[in-house]
């Protein structure tokens, strides 16, 4: 019998499941709500005041759950994904790396994007959207992995359009060189290990390494265990076709052999171009190139385990190349710099709970104001979504937060979408949502309308059981 006890009880019970759901159902539609706006930002004005922008954005590879790549747009000194695009391929899906720059020379950028599928995609930026214009893959390529992209003038044809060289983890072609023939992009060199195991090809980059005023292109080779590949393999355009000039082996180890991140740039500031090497075993080192040989001319003393990354460039905005190594066992981040002719460690930053997993970074003016800053995406372990990011100008941070991935390989600074530092104006939406959550009227009148009206309903149930 329901006696006056439990019909008080029941209509709380009913009173609080139902304003429960509708707290929730209001949570979850302004939280897409602040998603949609925040992804939205430059486009659709929604913010009420005018913001400073760089015209310089942050573009970051997803992972295996997302699929996409997320740019960055610059507010007043401030950063905040304004574009999201996904990008599905056959096999994992994982963006492995992002490349943005004027390939095809109209004088706008491009988005060069490697897939951990078996394609390549390049997007044009229309005014509003990233759009495919061209993707790519090889005949012989089945989830290939594309690790690595790298983009120049491999030829030295002088022809606006670049070449693109791509390292794989397809066994048969480790590395191969794309070039635009008529309206769509061909395989025209393809690179094989002399070794008929299952050899991959992580890395790759392109440079002036023989300081002759043309290009070379280094690819790597990789197969675990003491018994495995590891080494680089330099090419050079000769008259009408490349060769490769020479080799250097790396040691070997029970685990992973793989050359982890490798650059082409004057890293001791000598005055000509060294390779900057992350590599399983040897860890962070430079590479002379002199004489048609390689020498080892320096390695980081601090590492006590392998790490993820490192990138050469000038973050202390002095005109000279510094090396930049996050070390995942001290959680800190080791500056280098060249003194009086030595590379030296100058000063280190910290970042909290970095791991060895998935990190990578980037050098470059970010807010117009010919002074570098640096970007680095890192897994902190202690935050989830795990994979933030932070950006330095010197040793100063300016911004860290988390960037929404669970994991990422890839960050490029560049301006994917072709437009122009100044202000943007910005309108008042119809709806806000700044600050907390909002439920929306409709909503609220629910909220105080319905547990009035199960009043009558329990009062029937009542005298039916009296």
């Amino acid at each position: 019998m329901l006696n006056k006890k439990n019909f008080l009880i029941v209509s709380s019970v009913l009173f609080v499941l139902f304003f429960s759901q509708l707290l929730v159902a209001g949570f979850i539609m302004n939280t897409e709500e602040i998603k949609n706006e925040n992804s939205t930002l430059e486009r659709n004005g929604v913010y009420t005041l005018a913001y400073e922008t760089s015209g310089v954005e942050i573009v970051f590879g997803g992972d295996f759950a997302y699929h996409e790549i997320s740019a960055w747009e610059n507010f007043n000194d401030w950063w905040e994904e304004n574009y999201s695009i996904e990008v599905h391929d056959p096999g994992w899906g994982f963006v492995r790396d992002v490349i943005v720059e004027d390939i095809d020379g109209d004088g706008e950028h491009e988005t060069i994007i490697a897939n951990s599928g078996s394609t390549i995609h390049i997007f044009e930026h229309n005014g509003t959207d990233l759009v495919e214009a061209y993707n790519m893959t090889h005949p012989a390529w089945s989830n290939a992995q594309v690790v690595t992209l790298a983009v120049g003038d491999l030829d030295n044809d002088e022809d606006s359009n670049l070449e693109i060289l791509a390292g794989t983890f397809d066994f048969n072609f480790q590395s191969v060189i794309f070039k635009k023939v008529g309206d769509s992009y061909h395989p025209i060199f393809n690179i094989s290990s002399s070794d008929s195991r299952n050899v991959g090809g992580p890395a790759c980059c392109v440079g002036d390494l023989d300081n002759n005023g043309d290009l070379e292109f280094i690819v790597t080779e990789e197969l675990p265990n003491v018994d495995g590949v590891s080494e680089l393999r330099l090419f050079d355009w000769q008259t009408d076709h490349w060769a490769n000039i020479r080799n250097y082996s790396f040691a070997k180890g029970a685990f992973h052999n793989m050359v982890r991140h490798i650059q082409i740039a004057d890293v001791d500031n000598d005055g000509a171009s060294e390779v900057l090497v992350v590599h399983d075993q040897e860890w962070v080192h430079i590479l002379e190139y002199s004489g048609g040989y390689f020498s080892k001319s320096w390695s980081c003393p601090l590492l006590t385990e392998n790490v993820e990354s490192a990138i050469a460039g000038d973050i202390t905005n002095d005109g000279l190349i510094d090396i930049v190594i996050p070390d995942s066992a001290t959680d800190v981040v080791y500056i280098y710099e060249t003194v009086e002719g030595s590379i030296m460690n100058t000063f280190n930053v910290s970042l909290a709970h970095t791991s060895t997993r998935w990190n990578c970074m980037d050098i470059d003016d970010l807010n117009a104001d010919e002074q570098n800053e640096w970007v680095c995406v890192y897994w902190n372990e202690t935050a989830f979504p795990y994979m933030w990011v932070s950006v330095f100008k010197n040793n100063t941070l300016l911004l860290q937060k988390s960037t929404g991935f669970l994991e990422a390989s890839a960050v490029e600074i560049g301006n994917y979408d072709n437009d122009d530092a100044g202000t943007i104006s910005t309108t008042t939406p119809t709806t806000s949502s700044s600050g907390g959550f909002s439920i929306p009227m409709e909503i609220l009148a629910i909220v105080i309308i319905a547990p009035i009206a199960l009043i009558p309903i329990a009062i029937v149930v009542r005298r039916q059981h009296r």
